[in-house]
């Protein structure tokens, strides 16, 4: 009962107050009344012997509508709808009460002006304590955030104002202090967004940049579209100046400081998104038991992100590195909460024909994607061994197993390096190449899918570079003329089922690209991106080419050509299919040369495209 006092109480209190306020209302409207309108001294002696109907009435019609239990810290726009219902009642309720005592009804300006004194008594009573927090707020903020970093906005809609907004209203100080916006707009310059002022169009940044000393740029555009985007972020980036942006994320709620990002180095790629085809995916993923190996690696893992959207039977993650296979165990279970039982992990080795053969023999896989490979050129150039092993014994077991098993489908994950290849990687994945399409013609449609390098993938380019910017450099570039082919992971992961679902046994399947990308290019943006300048903050130093190390890279063999398919960023690869027998003397002789003999000159007499003596020069590519 105690514990309900205080509030009876403040309920009291607060409905006697707009009690006091209704009868000031109706004072101030009875003076307003005599002495400037009527000059009638007998209504205010009227006004006075209605107080006690008017109190009483106001104060049952607050109670009634709940007037009191607001918490007018926190007051929304049906509170304040609530309250002006509350006020025109109790208003409309004394100026009849005033009829009753007097006998006819008085000038209807006299009720109206009682409404609006009311009213404005009421509300600005419940909204003066918001109005002193924003302001010590702001006042406080805008002090302590003015010597924070100086940031230019890009962007005079919702999304800035929300941002704004943001920084106006964090409990804690923002390193941020916002200079001001920048827009393309002509209408908008001049004007202002909460107190920010529109400094000029895109290209007078260089000049405000300089003017106001900016050091970083958020872009809050976040409905911009892929190429709107890049654009802006490589205009923004030519500045020198750190770049921040909003991701599309935030148009679905209201943006703040968290929905901002670093610029990565795939959002310059400018590259479409892919959109998968929910019936072809349907015709060989959804309801069917789907096997992926090396499905804890980048590709692999990204596969099963994707496949998992599409309602899979069941799937089957088969690594032989345990921490990376639980890792996207867990997070497919935390995000898929309804399908938790369908993720199943087995650790094991490619190069194990056993215990591929139990799992096979566990879950009777109708798709399997064949992730698993080692695909570190140095390291295989010192291993060809394990490259051997791994990249070809190790597929011809996955292979077999699935064939022995009634797999429907085999999707190998081949690689642009299989095509005339300089190294032992990517000679390995030619023959694994060879291997599986020669198997294609009975109950298993085997096909590969071959791509080039992958954006922030186990041992890309791009991790490296970015955690030698973090250590102030050098970053090492093996060749100034070096150029890769990049897609994205989620990118490659889609066209890879994409292909899949065109299969039907025996084909090569070839990823678009799009344009090549100069490393060296790549490390001078990297550079950039982080706020630095190349040369000067950060040293780019050149290393030599490794060994196996092309120039460039090749997506197709010369005699191979390309056909179009129904997908724009999918071709398929005009390729010769090696009998049994061939098949069948490749391995005689790789497995004999793993007992002691030159590997490599092994895997040049079987291969003929496999050329590790032979330099590659630009001037091939120019041709």
């Amino acid at each position: 009962m105690k514990s309900k006092s205080p509030y009876l109480i403040r309920s009291i209190l607060s409905c006697l107050m707009d009690c006091l306020f209704l009868n000031i209302a109706q004072l101030a409207s009875g003076l307003i009344f005599t002495y400037f309108l009527k000059n009638d001294s007998a209504i205010l002696l009227i006004y006075y012997q209605a107080i006690p109907v008017s109190t009483f009435v106001c104060f049952l019609i607050f109670i009634r509508l709940g007037i009191h239990k607001n918490l007018w810290s926190f007051i929304s726009f049906g509170d304040l709808i609530r309250l002006t219902i509350a006020v025109f009642l109790a208003s409309f309720s004394s100026y009849v009460a005033l009829r009753l005592i007097n006998g006819y009804w008085q000038n209807p300006i006299f009720g109206v002006t009682t409404f609006y004194l009311f009213l404005s008594m009421s509300v600005g009573v419940r909204l003066l304590p918001t109005l002193l927090r924003f302001a010590r707020r702001h006042t406080g903020q805008a002090a302590r955030n003015s010597g924070g970093i100086p940031v230019l906005v890009v962007g005079a809609g919702e999304a800035a104002d929300a941002l704004i907004k943001d920084l106006e209203t964090a409990a804690l100080p923002s390193p941020y202090h916002i200079v001001g916006i920048v827009d393309d707009d002509i209408k908008k310059l001049g004007h202002a967004l909460r107190g920010m002022r529109i400094l000029g169009l895109l290209k007078d940044m260089p000049a405000i940049i300089k003017k106001y000393n900016i050091q970083e740029i958020i872009i809050a555009i976040p409905s911009a579209t892929t190429e709107q985007r890049r654009e802006l972020i490589a205009t923004t980036l030519a500045t020198g100046c750190k770049v921040r942006y909003m991701s599309r994320v935030a148009e679905l709620n209201e943006p703040t400081m968290a929905d901002l990002h670093d610029i990565d180095i795939s959002d310059l790629l400018g590259r479409p998104e892919v959109y998968l085809n929910p019936d072809s995916m349907a015709t060989y993923i959804t309801g069917h038991t789907i096997l992926i190996t090396g499905g804890g690696g980048s590709i692999g893992s990204e596969l099963c992100r994707q496949i998992m959207r599409f309602d899979p039977a069941e799937l089957i993650i088969f690594d032989h590195y345990e921490n990376n296979a639980s890792d996207i165990a867990q997070e497919l279970r935390i995000v898929f909460r309804d399908k938790i039982g369908k993720v199943h992990v087995r650790i094991g080795s490619v190069q194990d024909r056993a215990r591929l053969d139990a799992v096979f023999s566990e879950f009777q896989p109708q798709v399997v994607f064949h992730a698993a490979a080692y695909k570190h050129v140095p390291l295989m150039e010192e291993c060809p061994a394990l490259a051997v092993h791994n990249n070809v014994f190790g597929t011809y077991n996955v292979a077999q197993v699935a064939l022995a098993h009634h797999a429907r489908r085999f999707i190998m994950i081949s690689t642009d390096k299989a095509v005339n290849p300089t190294n032992v990687m990517g000679a390995s994945k030619r023959i694994a190449e060879l291997i599986i399409q020669s198997m294609n013609g009975q109950e298993t449609e085997f096909a590969a899918v071959r791509f080039g390098n992958v954006l922030g993938s186990n041992g890309s380019v791009v991790p490296i570079f970015r955690r030698q910017i973090e250590t102030g450099g050098p970053v090492t570039i093996t060749h100034p003329d070096i150029i890769r082919y990049f897609m994205t992971i989620p990118e490659a992961a889609r066209l890879v089922l994409q292909a899949g679902a065109m299969a039907r046994g025996g084909e090569t399947f070839v990823l678009d690209m799009g344009e090549p990308v100069k490393i060296l290019d790549l490390a001078k943006t990297m550079i950039e991106m982080a706020g630095l300048i190349p040369g000067k903050d950060i040293e780019i130093i050149y290393t030599g080419l490794r060994p196996g190390e092309k120039l460039y890279e090749e997506l197709l063999l010369s005699a191979e050509g390309a056909i179009k398919t129904t997908n724009n960023k999918i071709y398929l690869a005009r390729s010769t299919i090696i009998t049994a027998k061939e098949r069948r003397d490749m391995l005689n002789k790789l497995h004999r040369a793993l007992k002691g003999a030159d590997i490599k000159a092994c895997m040049m007499e079987i291969l003929p495209s496999y050329r590790p003596e032979a330099p590659a020069v630009i001037e091939d590519l120019e041709q």
